[in-house]
């Protein structure tokens, strides 16, 4: 529900509303993630809000707001890489604009300084 909403209406989905809301924070980025994961590519003319609206779920995570695990962090990067090398030139040109490379250049290291688990 929400990434369908992230993809065709990002306006709709009232971002900020869901990122003051740590359980809900956590279920929207969990679910996010795991769609880019599973399928980076982004179509369409609104790549730009896409991007823009996955950057606000991902700042919190900076920002201090605890995850259940350091893994989060690390699938964070992770989709932000996928996102980067399986679109085109355009949307890795809006992925920069978006702040997206230096987010996942802050969560990265910000994930180094979490405790290691086993």
């Amino acid at each position: 529900l929400v990434v369908g909403g992230l993809m065709n209406d990002p306006k709709a989905l009232r971002i900020k509303e869901l990122c003051d809301h740590a359980g809900m924070h956590a279920l929207t980025a969990e679910q996010v993630l795991s769609h880019f994961d599973r399928d980076p590519v982004i179509q369409g003319s609104g790549v730009s809000q896409v991007l823009r609206s996955l950057v606000q779920i991902l700042e919190p995570l900076v920002d201090g707001l605890p995850a259940d695990s350091p893994s989060v962090y690390l699938q964070a990067v992770r989709a932000i890489n996928r996102i980067a090398n399986q679109n085109s030139d355009a949307v890795r040109s809006s992925l920069k604009e978006a702040g997206m490379l230096e987010l996942r250049d802050s969560l990265l290291i910000y994930s180094l300084k979490l405790p290691l688990t086993v």
